[in-house]
């Protein structure tokens, strides 16, 4: 089974350790229109029945487990049941409760996988989705994980990014914050900030700016330039943010890929579930703790009582769990090794985007933008299409078509524009005032023009290649 989204948190206060309200959510999430599945005249006592398993109608299961021992009382809940366009693959979401005598407040947890459960070896591959009880549960009864959880986005002025950069920075952040900007020509964010904290609300932080001047006057004084947000760029800072580090890895997408990929939200919830599918956190509940917590309880009971055929069965199931724990780690190596989560969003990203820009704008074939997967594929394409114009020389301090960078295709514009534009004016042929707000609206890149001498001093090795190509 694949995983496609993961959450964890503590829920509530130290003044509500009940169950129960958990349990209300919970019959209302499976009781949605989009469920409808019945539990009958008493559901409380089918959620809460220690070794429940039933089929509640035709396709879907519905199991759970609850333990309670002498300071500990958990509930866990397996729901599985078929996809709607393929038979063979199963969806399961599983929750899972815990509190302890000496907890401050209890915790939650929640996954959802999916996957052939036949080994029928067919391509399946879905967005990642947020179960809609996840939103009930903090909106109801509060959230945290490091810090407050929210449904709604927080709103940041200029005068709260010392506060925000510090967030930024802190050893105790768990979660990913997602930064939205405002548009200059608007003073808001391209999207809407609530509809994206709604969509990430148990898995990332969500902060907006108020106004353009959040980015220009406040942000700015306190963040390296390539690690900003700014005129409706989004950006997620991952948890070890650092000034002055690797920005790359704080992957942002800028206003104009945004409106050309339309719905936003899904891609954003895509790349944060695809980096929890290495992540355990020792401390949240699980559906296999909780069994393994009532099999614990057996075992010493059946040890007691002198049962060896129960003591034998007890240890025989303890051994099957392993076992799947194994077969389980060995799929999340995988996985893992292989990254297709986040390859595959940020490519499904760049595809979705510029097929939607070459419908609407219509470029011949040759002059459309390619499907480009890394710097090398933007250098090549530009070489081939420029080759009596551009020769390219990487400096001493580049990565050269090993590159990291996450946008392939602004090198591409940003080449192509040395040869369509700058070039031709250099040579007198175009008559062009100023080259920055051209590169700006092509690419997002700035134009820098002529620097003083300490500047080309203080920069000298950048300036230097070893080859040219």
């Amino acid at each position: 089974m694949r995983k496609s989204y993961s959450a964890a948190f503590r829920l509530g206060s130290k003044d509500d350790r009940r169950l129960t309200p958990v349990l209300e959510i919970v019959l209302k999430w499976l009781d949605s229109p989009q469920r409808g599945l019945d539990l009958g005249t008493d559901p409380v006592d089918v959620l809460t029945d220690p070794h429940g398993d039933r089929v509640v109608k035709k396709g879907h299961r519905v199991e759970t487990r609850l333990y309670e021992g002498r300071t500990t009382k958990a509930w866990a809940l397996r729901y599985s049941h078929p996809d709607a366009a393929a038979d063979h693959h199963r969806w399961t979401t599983s929750l899972a409760w815990r509190v302890e005598e000496s907890d401050a407040s209890p915790w939650f947890a929640a996954q959802v996988q999916y996957g052939s459960t036949d080994g029928t070896v067919v391509p399946l591959r879905r967005r990642s989705s947020r179960p809609r009880l996840i939103r009930d549960l903090v909106g109801r009864l509060g959230a945290w994980n490091g810090s407050n959880i929210h449904a709604r986005s927080t709103p940041l002025d200029k005068d709260g990014s010392a506060s925000f950069v510090a967030e930024l920075e802190s050893t105790n952040r768990r979660l990913p914050i997602v930064f939205l900007s405002a548009s200059h020509a608007t003073d808001r964010p391209v999207v809407d900030p609530d509809h994206v904290a709604d969509q990430l609300v148990g898995v990332a932080h969500v902060y907006h700016a108020t106004d353009r001047f959040t980015s220009l006057f406040g942000l700015e004084k306190l963040l390296p330039r390539d690690q900003l947000a700014f005129d409706g760029t989004v950006r997620i800072y991952w948890p070890g943010f650092r000034r002055g580090a690797n920005s790359y890895m704080h992957r942002s997408w800028t206003a104009r890929e945004i409106r050309a990929l339309g719905r936003f939200e899904p891609l954003l919830l895509q790349v944060v579930s695809a980096a929890t599918i290495g992540v355990t956190n020792p401390d949240a509940p699980s559906w296999e703790s909780v069994e393994s917590l009532q099999r614990e309880q057996q075992i010493q009971r059946a040890r007691e009582s002198g049962s060896e055929a129960e003591l034998l069965g007890l240890m025989n199931e303890e051994n099957a769990e392993l076992r799947q724990r194994v077969e389980d780690l060995q799929l999340k190596a995988m996985e893992l090794e292989d990254s297709l989560s986040m390859t595959e969003a940020q490519r499904d990203s760049y595809k979705q985007s510029y097929e939607m820009l070459l419908r609407d704008e219509g470029s011949p074939e040759e002059n459309a933008l390619p499907l480009l997967q890394t710097v090398s594929d933007a250098i090549t394409e530009s070489l081939r299409r420029h080759e009596d114009s551009l020769l390219v020389a990487f400096n001493n301090q580049s990565d050269g078509y090993d590159s990291p960078y996450e946008r392939p295709h602004e090198v591409f514009q940003a080449l192509c524009f040395l040869a369509d534009t700058y070039a031709p004016a250099r040579r007198g042929e175009k008559r062009i005032k100023d080259f920055d707000p051209l590169l700006r609206e092509l690419c997002g890149w700035e134009w820098k023009g002529p620097q003083s001498d300490t500047t080309v001093g203080r920069y000298s090795r950048d300036r230097k290649s070893t080859r040219l190509n």
